[in-house]
């Protein structure tokens, strides 16, 4: 196998990825968890190499993440799990994420949607809600389970709730938002489009509108398959490009033009209810951020994620 040595690390020929990725369904599951490790390592190198804005680039992401897409799934057939459970989503967040939204029938985008469990979830319940994903077998999937239910909104057509392409390069028209939802996606964005992701989704926003990011804290990491080999409190070597502390991404939420910042104090879990998110609870956990960074790796993990560390939200003003 051809090889580079990158930081200290060997890093997969992407040629050498590809004939290993067409030998998949041959795999046993420790020979798949080995590909799923050195295929995110490899992408992500040559991704974080890549010219901002080049079709090199756009081409790498979609390589990346429609073979990530087809290893996790195939791990998954291994373990007897369901196929179709959500990615990354977790279910339960939904009726809180209501009570960010307001309302029914406000308008909700949601980047990175995978196959549309939140857009399905919100439509259901009266709001006006579309997502976009970079993977095209997951947006057909969801447009398959969103083809059975009833319409509860004018424009049913399934490529405008359900839209597969690039967030960073979707064309959306005059389309605005009231809210925008994000989960798990801004750690994949390279660091050198970060702002532009978020200044779009800024634009994207309608006045007194609201951004809901969901992100590993950096201190919490690594979220991606750097976990597999190295140890908690390692950087990210895979495919999450950069993971970010709650003062680095409030520092780029305010440079993007969000007027404010706000963070729940605690999470739900373990029968408590998880506080409402207040700008004094970040500004509070951005303060004891420093403390946290040097407890053992173990111990400020679980304190982090207690402390709902990966979410925000952002407003814009009215």
């Amino acid at each position: 196998m051809n090889i580079r040595i990158h930081t200290g690390m060997n890093i997969p020929n992407l040629s050498s990825l590809r004939d290993r990725m067409e030998l998949a369904d041959t795999l046993s599951r420790a020979e798949l968890a080995d590909l799923h490790f050195d295929w995110e390592v490899g992408f992500a190198d040559a991704i974080r190499r890549s010219r901002r804005a080049s079709e090199e680039r756009s081409s790498l992401f979609h390589e990346a993440y429609r073979g990530l897409h087809d290893l996790l799934q195939a791990m998954r057939a291994r373990d007897g799990r369901d196929l179709d459970a959500p990615m990354g989503f977790a279910c339960h967040s939904i009726p809180r994420i209501c009570r960010l939204i307001g309302p029914p029938s406000k308008s909700v985008l949601d980047v990175g949607c995978g196959a549309g469990t939140l857009v399905i979830a919100l439509l259901r319940r009266g709001y006006d809600a579309c997502g976009i994903d970079l993977s095209t077998d997951l947006v057909t999937r969801g447009r398959s389970i969103l083809a059975k239910e009833k319409p509860s909104h004018p424009e049913p057509r399934l490529e405008k709730r359900l839209m597969a392409g690039d967030f960073l390069h979707h064309e959306f028209g005059r389309n605005t938002f009231d809210f925008v939802f994000s989960n798990d996606v801004l750690e994949h964005i390279h660091p050198d489009e970060a702002a532009s992701f978020l200044e779009k989704c800024f634009r994207l926003l309608r006045p007194a509108g609201s951004l809901c990011l969901v992100t590993p804290n950096r201190f919490t990491g690594p979220g991606d398959a750097s976990i597999l080999r190295l140890p908690r409190g390692s950087p990210p070597v895979g495919l999450h490009l950069r993971e970010y502390s709650l003062n680095e991404l409030w520092r780029l939420l305010k440079d993007c033009g969000f007027h404010e910042v706000s963070s729940r104090l605690y999470g739900e879990g373990r029968g408590r209810e998880g506080t409402e998110s207040r700008a004094i609870y970040a500004r509070l956990k951005m303060m004891m951020e420093p403390g946290m960074a040097v407890l053992p790796a173990a111990i400020r993990a679980r304190m982090m994620k207690i402390m709902a560390y990966g979410e925000v939200v952002a407003g814009k003003r009215s």
